[in-house]
């Protein structure tokens, strides 16, 4: 265990642990990059559907029918906002570890 004796042994695992933060953050990234930027499949309901077929939400007088291209429209939206949250959450998480790791890598050398 790295030790000194104004640091103690905290700082020897806070360089591993920055490490895994950043890692953290940029897999989170790269997920978020994928949702954002893949094409999302028209759903109606847990059923994809297909071109031409029309989804109906809600039932009775309130009902809506909806085409696929509306639905697919619609599921890209909401693919697109949590892929850019993903992405931005991420970022912050992956600029934490990088700053805690420079931020140990200074102390270390004081």
């Amino acid at each position: 265990m790295a030790t000194t004796e104004r640091n103690g042994p905290i700082l020897g695992c806070a360089i591993p642990i920055a490490l895994a933060i950043a890692a953290a953050g940029i897999a989170l990234v790269m997920f978020g990059w994928d949702l954002a930027m893949s094409e999302a499949d028209a759903l109606c309901g847990s059923s994809t559907m297909q071109d031409g077929q029309v989804c109906v939400v809600g039932s009775g007088e309130g009902a809506m029918h909806r085409s696929a291209d509306e639905m697919q429209e619609g599921e890209e939206t909401a693919q697109q906002i949590f892929g850019w949250i993903g992405i931005l959450a991420g970022g912050a998480i992956g600029l934490g570890g990088i700053v805690l790791m420079v931020t140990v890598i200074r102390h270390r050398n004081d």
